[in-house]
């Protein structure tokens, strides 16, 4: 999230809201972050919508058209990665 969408523990800027809301047209979006979810609402801010699927925790937590879907990701690929 920091530097990609986001300048580094900012908001997201008009532009890449414009650019993403143009891709959403075409592609699921989603957004990955290293902090919870409150943080990445903070970052976002009202461009939250775009996302189809939002990562928090680095993957640990997906959440698809803002319903949790999925926790503790890491465990499902390392068990099948080993399989």
């Amino acid at each position: 999230m920091d530097a990609t969408l986001t300048p580094s523990r900012q908001p997201i800027e008009n532009n890449m809201i414009e650019f993403l809301q143009e891709l959403s047209k075409h592609f699921p979006v989603a957004a990955v972050g290293g902090s919870d979810l409150i943080k990445l609402k903070e970052q976002l801010t009202s461009s939250i919508s775009i996302f189809s699927y939002l990562f928090t925790e680095n993957g640990l937590v997906g959440l698809k058209n803002g319903e949790k879907f999925h926790e503790k990701v890491i465990d499902y690929i390392l068990f099948y990665s080993e399989n």
